[in-house]
């Protein structure tokens, strides 16, 4: 996607790097002619040898749609922070941010665990339902408020 962002480190764990993906777009609501928005949050998993594609898993899994005249959704569910590995269980946790466009998606401002070998989502937890949120909004006031996200990575504790 052209607005994409990387914003956190990636993660290098034998074979693999995982790179968690974010992007600008939702400030670029604010422009009339831009048709905002498409780009989905997502992890990439590449083999380090050679740069090829192990998997790819977008945070949203349906492909934005036309929903309007230069709007389009579901968008967002960035991933702003670095992922973390919990190699004992073969998972890898992400927090992610809102949705740029409506409708609201399960995994934005979320946690949630994906299989390290096939970035499978094993579960996710919500924690700010329906958070749909760009730039426009502070202009318009048409937003729900307020807006949240998760911009820390998650942290394991051992019991």
């Amino acid at each position: 996607h052209e607005a994409t962002r990387l914003t956190a480190a990636p993660l290098a764990y034998q074979d693999t790097v995982f790179i968690p993906v974010a992007s600008w777009e939702e400030s670029r609501t604010t422009n009339p002619d831009y048709a905002c928005c498409t780009f989905r949050g997502s992890v990439v998993a590449l083999r380090i040898k050679d740069g090829s594609q192990v998997w790819k898993t977008y945070m949203i899994t349906e492909k934005p749609a036309q929903t309007g005249k230069n709007h389009w959704g579901p968008s967002g569910a960035g991933i702003w922070s670095a992922p973390t590995l919990d190699a004992r269980r073969g998972r890898l946790y992400v927090s992610t941010g809102d949705n740029y466009s409506a409708p609201a998606t399960p995994m934005s401002d979320a946690i949630a665990a994906l299989e390290l070998t096939s970035g499978r989502v094993v579960w996710s937890r919500q924690t700010t339902p329906g958070d749909v949120w760009n730039t426009a909004c502070s202009t318009k006031g048409d937003c729900p408020v307020p807006d949240f996200d998760y911009g820390a990575s998650v942290i394991l504790e051992r019991r």
